[in-house]
């Protein structure tokens, strides 16, 4: 049995596991809720979800009671602070919101339409 002859034979620990100390054998899973890159020494905290007990943003949505907040779908807006709806309204005909999280629809130029 011969021995690791450089450092190139030690290998990073793979992601959402650690080695705090030099010379471990073996690397640790993090502990539920926490995470880490390869080649960490620690875990961190995973972030928490946006909490929506005050609602959503302007341009998001909660889908379901305590999930957290979605953003608009282009088509879609939403202009209110505080939203608990599960929901964003669809553009009126002759508006459009061109991308995600709009918190207004935008009226067609002349010479155009949108249904």
């Amino acid at each position: 049995d011969s021995g690791a002859t450089d450092a190139s034979t030690c290998t990073d620990c793979p992601a959402d596991t650690y080695s705090a100390d030099d010379a471990a054998s073996s690397c640790t899973d993090c502990p539920d809720g926490s995470t880490s890159p390869s080649g960490s020494t620690s875990c961190s905290s995973a972030p928490s979800p946006k909490p929506t007990t005050n609602g959503c943003d302007a341009g998001e949505y909660e889908p379901c009671t305590g999930c957290s907040c979605q953003v608009c779908a282009a088509g879609k807006y939403q202009p209110d602070s505080d939203y608990t709806g599960s929901s964003c309204t669809s553009c009126a005909a002759g508006h459009y919101a061109a991308s995600t999280g709009s918190t207004s629809c935008t009226s067609c130029p002349a010479g155009t339409s949108a249904a």
